[in-house]
């Protein structure tokens, strides 16, 4: 959950340092994955207006998609 809320502020502070914070997250597990495996999470952002954002995680292991996960976040 770190990695995501970090994926979300970096996602979203690359074109103006902004204040960030995550209202809300949800995860949904398609595969278990084992403790030293390396993930990859590619983000997407999905609508961004003036005071929220809506983002989409695509959480992979080998280019196979395990996880996916929406962030719904406030913008200061």
């Amino acid at each position: 959950m770190e990695a995501l809320h970090a994926s979300t502020n970096r996602q979203l502070t690359k074109k103006s340092p902004k204040s960030i914070i995550v209202e809300e997250l949800s995860i949904h597990f398609l595969q278990v994955a084992q403790i030293d495996d390396i993930l990859r999470i590619r983000p997407k952002v999905i609508s961004e207006k003036r005071r929220s954002a809506l983002l989409d995680f695509d959480i992979c292991l080998d280019d196979q998609q395990i996880a996916k996960a929406k962030v719904t976040s406030q913008i200061n």
